[in-house]
């Protein structure tokens, strides 16, 4: 018996060996190589590994760090299931992840991110989109040419200031108007039919509805602030069927100070892309970094 009751005290004693340091150094928590200090509220994985079985050693590494904020996990590969376990688990915890958009990666610290996409281009789904919320630094994004039709993910991304919507598959706009910091937003090729939502962007500066189902353009004239506008076959992806002539002439005697355009031929015809804006949102996504779109931050509306 005295023998059992020796071995059960070395098998603590190595355990305590192996999570925490010497008083004299200070308690120490380890995870595979990496030892960090207990009371450290900022860590850093590097290339240390997580494997499936051994998530359960890491919550538990996780856990005895009382004062942790930030876990840096960017070079860590890690499933989309074990994201949503992290987040929830430790929810006062900042995780640097990379994670997995389709056939894109994206870092949770990118300030800019774009599928890139044309119209040969394989098509992302809604739920590939669903971890952008975790990316909270995000000004710009563009996921044009995909196949979305439910934009409630946009809900979780308040701080977006560029957003290209382009040639994808919803009809409801309403997740768009949360975006009140919105001041470039093309919306061209889908299927909206309601435009009402649009107001609540006060900052809003670009807009292009153009190839739509809209039926009431009307709701746009109260949108005064608008610099261009461009609304070529807003109600229609029938090219022989053009925007109402009388509503068009409303828009442009509600919004005199705004270029409005109806007539080009393609979505981004007559210039749209000839403006230094559209020059510097470019460099935007280039970088990876936020490049206010007029030269300055807007003052607060």
């Amino acid at each position: 018996m005295r023998r059992i009751w020796i071995a059960i005290l070395a098998g603590l004693l190595l355990c305590m060996t192996l999570t925490a340091g010497t008083a004299e150094g200070g308690e120490t928590v380890s995870f595979g190589k990496l030892t960090v200090p207990a009371d450290a509220e900022s860590i850093d994985l590097g290339k240390v590994a997580v494997s499936g079985s051994g998530y359960p050693e890491f919550y538990d590494f996780l856990a005895q760090l009382p004062n942790l904020k930030h876990v840096d996990m960017y070079s860590t590969k890690i499933p989309r299931k074990r994201i949503e376990q992290l987040a929830e688990r430790f929810p006062e915890v900042e995780f640097g992840w990379t994670m997995v958009v389709g056939n894109h990666t994206v870092r949770t610290d990118a300030v800019s991110f774009s599928t890139s996409h044309s119209d040969s281009s394989a098509r992302h789904k809604n739920e590939d989109f669903s971890v952008l919320k975790y990316c909270k630094n995000l000004v710009a994004l563009d996921i044009g040419h995909n196949a979305v039709n439910d934009l409630s993910f946009l809900n979780d991304l308040p701080n977006l200031k560029i957003l290209i919507l382009v040639d994808n598959q919803f009809q409801d706009i309403t997740p768009v108007a949360s975006l009140t910091g919105l001041e470039y937003l093309e919306l061209f090729y889908n299927d909206i039919r309601d435009v009402s939502a649009l107001p609540a962007l006060v900052n809003l500066k670009d807009l292009n509805l153009g190839f739509n189902r809209i039926a009431d353009i009307s709701p746009i004239e109260s949108m005064t602030w608008l610099e261009r506008l461009w609304v070529p076959q807003y109600n229609s992806h029938n090219p022989t069927k053009k925007p109402d002539p009388e509503a068009v002439q409303r828009l442009r005697d509600a919004l005199p100070d705004t270029l409005i355009d109806s007539t080009a031929k393609s979505s981004v015809g007559n210039g749209w892309r000839d403006h230094p804006r559209y020059t510097v949102m470019r460099e935007i996504f280039k970088t990876n970094s936020w490049i206010p779109l007029d030269g300055e931050e807007n003052p607060e509306p």
